[in-house]
């Protein structure tokens, strides 16, 4: 426990989140509190130590957001080119997945584990999650526009992504 990053309730949630991933059990004892002067030396700021917490979420929503423009992006121009779905999805796909993968490893879950075999797992994941999408973007395409459907499917796999991500590749 002693390795685990972060300060104050950063840390005890880094911690809770170790134990979980680990497997140890973790036993609840009621503790009786007393507070002198009616603690005014605590220096809890519910915002900043919010945001300390979510930070690895909050970085994972900013790099899908950004790998999500790039993927739409060129999927919107080879779709207005005419190329067809399943061609459009390949390509606006593999650069979203670069983008991602190192966005995700460096600076997202900020693991230094062994690159190809993360890489090995992501791709798995990512082509499992491109086959899921679309399935759903032909299913929903013939209720929405294209676009739209594209944003839907993506969006529906957003957290069993982060899931996979942070569990079984990055192992945060």
């Amino acid at each position: 426990m002693l390795t685990i990053p972060g300060e104050r309730f950063e840390c005890e949630m880094n911690m809770l989140i170790e134990c979980g991933n680990r497997g140890i059990k973790i036993k609840e004892v009621p503790a009786k509190t007393g507070y002198s002067d009616k603690n005014k030396g605590a220096h809890f700021n519910s915002l900043f130590n919010s945001l300390k917490i979510y930070a690895t979420f909050l970085r994972y929503i900013a790099s899908s957001l950004s790998a999500s423009c790039i993927d739409f992006f060129i999927f919107w121009v080879l779709t207005g080119l005419n190329a067809n779905i399943a061609a459009a999805m390949l390509v606006s796909r593999i650069a979203g997945i670069i983008f991602n993968f190192t966005v995700n490893r460096n600076i997202v879950f900020k693991s230094r584990k062994n690159i190809y075999f993360q890489a090995l797992k992501y791709l798995t994941l990512a082509g499992a999650s491109g086959v899921a999408a679309y399935y759903i973007i032909l299913f929903i395409q013939s209720y929405l526009p294209l676009p739209a459907s594209k944003i839907i499917a993506e969006t529906s796999l957003f957290l069993v992504n982060y899931y996979f991500q942070r569990k079984k590749i990055f192992n945060r």
